[in-house]
């Protein structure tokens, strides 16, 4: 919360609390991670955090994160992992992460192909509205920096012009794969989405870019 891990008292005691609850119910059977997740909601909700970024565990659509109704949905992108769970094709695991699409609530995506058809296809029974890496939003001038790398993103708008059009030049994100400008773009997306008139100051963009960390995967030791 507010980049800090959970104490060690707080998570046992979590833990604690979880165990008790199923001690009256021998029928239910959580995995590690709906356990977890479980303790993570509960976490969130007694420290009143104002946002959640969940992350599905696997998949999306039998997910234990499925249970929660977002304010903006993220599809990063689809290739051909976890097979043997989620289907061998990409239209198959496509289909299982847009479960996570829930009626009316905006999708932003950088898939494309027959991910994105999918999708599509998805947003369109729900009437969800569907922001598209290259269409609605886009990222250009990709350089390398000293310890990450810079480049341009643009909005279009969405939701029929309603929105204005946005232009952020020589962003910055301390991450060096490219594909991270892709993502940062799609985190900057779904950010101007959850604003009602897509209002968000330009310097939170830029210090909130600047300042992302993601320990563990990426993080240089």
């Amino acid at each position: 919360v507010g980049g800090e891990e959970i104490s060690d008292d707080d998570l046992a005691r979590h833990t604690e609390e979880l165990f008790d609850i199923l001690e009256g119910h021998p029928d239910i059977a959580p995995t590690w991670f709906d356990a977890l997740t479980l303790i993570a909601f509960r976490y969130f909700h007694e420290r009143r955090v104002d946002f959640a970024v969940i992350e599905t565990g696997l998949g999306g659509r039998l997910d234990s994160t499925n249970v929660v109704t977002p304010l903006v949905s993220i599809i990063t992108s689809v290739g051909l992992d976890h097979t043997h769970i989620l289907g061998s094709t990409v239209r198959e695991i496509a289909r299982e992460k847009a479960g996570i699409v829930k009626p009316g609530v905006s999708v932003v995506t950088a898939c494309g192909g027959e991910a994105l058809d999918v999708i599509e296809d998805t947003v369109r029974k729900l009437s969800s509205p569907l922001l598209v890496a290259g269409g609605e939003f886009s990222v250009s001038a990709y350089e390398a920096a000293p310890g990450g790398q810079r480049f341009d993103y643009a909005f279009s708008g969405a939701r029929d012009g309603a929105w204005p059009h946005i232009t952020l030049k020589n962003l910055f994100i301390p991450q060096v794969p490219p594909v991270q400008a892709i993502n940062a773009a799609l985190a900057v997306t779904a950010a101007l989405l959850m604003r009602s008139d897509a209002a968000l100051p330009e310097q939170t963009i830029r210090e909130g870019l600047r300042g992302t960390s993601i320990p563990g995967r990426f993080e240089l030791l």
